[in-house]
């Protein structure tokens, strides 16, 4: 497993209330009377993947536009691993929203998704699996 001390806030599992199942391996939950989304780690395969996705965030920082930001890391009190991640809960991903009645996106989301890619792109950094289940719409 990982251990975290980097600069984004961390807390520890006690912190996160009303966790239910969302899909794959991301969760509901309540963490300060808000809900948000929680993405644990599953399997050992999951944690590079969430190492990366921290390490993203540490170098794009938490306001850079179109990329989640993580809200904080979620600690293990016991093993002092990282046990997943929580971001904003936003509305929906592009594939639900294509499958659900009168999906039509504005040609400014396909331009802020573009816009994103590019930057990130300048800053070294491959998103390496978009699809359209983790593109998410937050402005609708």
């Amino acid at each position: 497993m990982a251990l975290y001390d980097g600069p984004i806030d961390k807390t520890t599992l006690d912190s996160i209330r009303k966790r239910k199942y969302l899909s794959g391996h991301i969760d509901t939950c309540e963490r300060d009377g808000k809900k948000v989304a929680y993405k644990c780690i599953e399997f050992p395969d999951d944690v590079k993947t969430i190492l990366r996705e921290i390490r993203v965030r540490e170098t794009v920082g938490p306001d850079f536009p179109g990329v989640a930001p993580i809200l904080t890391i979620v600690i293990d009190p016991d093993t002092q691993f990282v046990d997943g991640i929580v971001l904003p809960l936003y509305h929906t991903d592009v594939e639900s929203f294509a499958n659900g009645p009168g999906a039509r996106l504005h040609i400014s989301e396909l331009h802020r998704l573009i816009h994103t890619l590019s930057h990130l792109h300048l800053l070294g950094i491959g998103h390496g699996d978009i699809c359209e289940s983790n593109v998410v719409l937050r402005d609708l």
